[in-house]
């Protein structure tokens, strides 16, 4: 069971969190506002010019703000380009095992793999920062572990200190991207997160931001956050600038610090390596196809994860009475209703972001492998989009806590269960009333998973490579039917909500 929630908390890493309890403050905060130890120098910093990129849907802040990173270092790669050159927007992931059901998009999907087959492909040389004497980092830890992830613990070095890795990046010319924790940061836009909820817990999911600058006579960072806009009445893109903001030194400790002090550190390598896009094209069909290898190397017989092309049809099978009766018999007749509400809900927020990455990456391919002739596979790969389309809606994304209702074929399905329910006080009778529409959801889920065959297939053909993925058919037929999907930080946040 602890390799499950291992594996749990490695798929939901820099998701923005809705779980919360109280951490202290640690030596790093006296750090933070001394200049006794800082090199006199150099005591300010700052790099103009770093092109803004709003994340546009939550959870995908890790992708804007490593672009921004990128970008202000000299490379031409907007959030699009990273969706396609690190494969995320052509990955999926289906966790069905016990209790815990969980449909994952690609930009979950164990990041910091691709994005270190990312850095490899370009020649950039990436550190990975965490401190294992905060609550946060130690219980993260394990899953830096499991992902054989290559990271340098703040805690036990005496020459490297998140504020000093700051200097040091800003100094070269390279914005820095870092996980902190929303409750902690200025924008009003995350009011609704100090209205909720609390600060991150041990297990909570950090927001990315880029820091561009920084004054140590002033005590004061200069940030470009790509999470603003994202919720409520103010939902869209900042242009009023609101996202480009100062912090004190104190105030980005407290945020930073929640957060395990997380810094990815990207700096220029040995470059683009000489078979970029024979290595890339072939990651890309081997996300889609759903390799095994590709996605778990050595976790490959983890019969609960389902990858690719199969995180779909998997998830299709179990969109059945029994695995939702499964689902719904966890919460009281009281709650059922609104747990069918949620359930809908989440669902269709995790397709709005695997929709949306997948149609970014889609767009920016072409220019990412200019050299592959990739008109059969867009061809092939086009035909998921009416599906995920379907599938999707907007304001899953964009209420933040609260429910929109939508006139949508997921949420309007379990809306219709949920406003059943109280007067059969029958699961399986109220769920057998709507097989129409699961079906019809169901079928859409095929749909994609035989585009991405056929996308894996042409592109294949297009690089002269032979397809060596196993057959998963069997795996699946073993998951299906026995479980259902649950997007777990909101889950956790209707529970936390109704006790």
């Amino acid at each position: 069971m602890k390799s499950m929630k291992v594996n749990i908390a490695i798929l939901l890493l820099l998701l923005l969190s809705v779980i919360a309890m109280p951490v202290g403050m640690n030596s790093h905060e006296v750090e933070a506002l001394t200049t006794t130890q800082i090199d006199q120098h150099t005591t300010s910093g700052y790099i103009s010019d770093v092109p803004y990129v709003w994340q546009e849907i939550a959870g995908y802040c890790f992708f804007a703000a490593m672009s921004m990173s990128l970008q202000g270092m000299g490379m031409d790669l907007d959030m699009d380009d990273l969706f396609a050159a690190t494969g995320s927007g052509f990955s999926a992931l289906y966790f069905n095992a016990e209790s815990e059901f969980s449909f994952f998009p690609g930009i979950f999907a164990r990041q910091m793999s691709y994005f270190e087959f990312f850095c490899e492909l370009y020649g950039l040389d990436m550190t990975l920062y965490i401190d294992t004497s905060t609550d946060w980092g130690s219980n993260s830890i394990d899953a830096f572990e499991v992902l054989e992830s290559g990271y340098r613990d703040y805690n036990n070095t005496s020459t490297d200190s998140p504020f000093n890795v700051l200097r040091e990046s800003i100094d070269a010319g390279i914005p820095l991207a870092i996980a902190t924790d929303v409750y902690y940061l200025p924008p009003v836009d995350y009011d609704i997160f100090r209205q909720y909820a609390a600060p991150l817990d041990a297990g909570g999911i950090a927001h990315a931001i880029t820091i561009v600058g920084y004054n140590d006579t002033s005590q004061e960072v200069q940030i470009q956050d790509p999470g603003v806009g994202l919720f409520g009445e103010s939902y869209g893109y900042p242009e009023d600038g609101r996202w480009n903001y100062s912090m004190s030194y104190i105030s980005l400790n407290t945020a930073w610090q929640s957060a395990g002090y997380l810094t990815f550190c990207v700096s220029p390598g040995s470059g683009q390596v000489d078979d970029f896009e024979e290595r890339l094209g072939d990651y890309i069909c081997k996300r889609m196809r759903g390799d095994r290898t590709s996605y778990f190397q050595g976790y490959e017989n983890y019969y609960f994860l389902s990858p690719g092309k199969t995180a779909f049809s998997g998830l299709g099978l179990d969109l059945t009475v029994e695995s939702i009766r499964n689902y719904a018999v966890q919460f009281t007749d009281a709650h059922k209703p609104e747990a069918f509400l949620y359930f809908g809900h989440n669902l269709e927020a995790v397709m709005t972001m695997q929709y949306h990455s997948y149609r970014a990456a889609l767009r920016a391919i072409p220019d990412i492998l200019p050299g592959v002739d990739l008109q059969e596979f867009i061809d092939a790969a086009d035909d998921a989009l009416p599906h995920l389309e379907i599938l999707s809606h907007n304001a899953s994304s964009s209420s933040g806590y609260d429910l929109i209702f939508r006139d949508s074929l997921v949420f309007q399905t379990f809306e219709e269960i949920a406003l059943d329910y109280p007067s059969l006080r029958d699961i399986d009778a109220t769920i057998s009333l709507h097989l129409d529409q699961l079906n019809e959801i169901r079928d859409h889920l095929f749909a994609i998973a035989e585009s991405w065959e056929a996308a894996a297939d042409a592109l294949e053909e297009a690089l002269g490579i032979q397809n060596t993925t196993m057959d998963e058919g069997s795996i699946l037929i073993a998951a299906g039917g026995t479980g259902i999907i649950v997007l777990a930080a909101a889950i956790l946040l209707f529970r936390r909500k109704n006790h």
